[in-house]
C-alpha cells in the first residue's frame, strides 16, 4: 500500500473512557474519513501492550487491526492517513 492509496481521517472530537473488569480502563478516540466514516483507536492504558484500530466497511463489516504505536501509526497499520495533526 502506498501513501496513495490510503483514506485520509481526521479526529472528529469524541473521546470516551470506561472500565473492562480484568482490563482496566479503556480510551477511545474517534475518527472519521471524508464519506462520513467511523474509525475508532482504542487503547488500554494499564496494559500498556497494544491498541486496536476499528472500522466499518462500506458494506457494514466490522474490521481489527491491533499493534502498539501512536494513533498514526496504528491508523496507517489499518489504510488510513491521520490529516491536521
Amino acid at each position: 500500500m502506498t501513501a496513495a492509496d490510503m483514506i485520509p481521517v481526521r479526529p472528529t472530537g469524541v473521546v470516551a473512557s470506561h472500565m473492562i473488569h480484568g482490563v482496566g480502563r479503556c480510551e477511545h478516540i474517534e475518527y472519521t474519513d471524508d464519506d462520513g466514516a467511523r474509525v475508532i483507536v482504542s487503547e488500554f492504558p494499564e496494559r500498556n501492550n497494544y491498541a486496536r484500530v476499528t472500522w466499518w466497511t462500506p458494506d457494514g463489516r466490522r474490521q481489527e487491526a491491533q499493534e502498539r504505536g501512536s494513533h498514526r501509526w496504528l491508523l496507517a497499520v489499518a489504510g488510513f492517513a491521520l490529516q491536521g495533526s
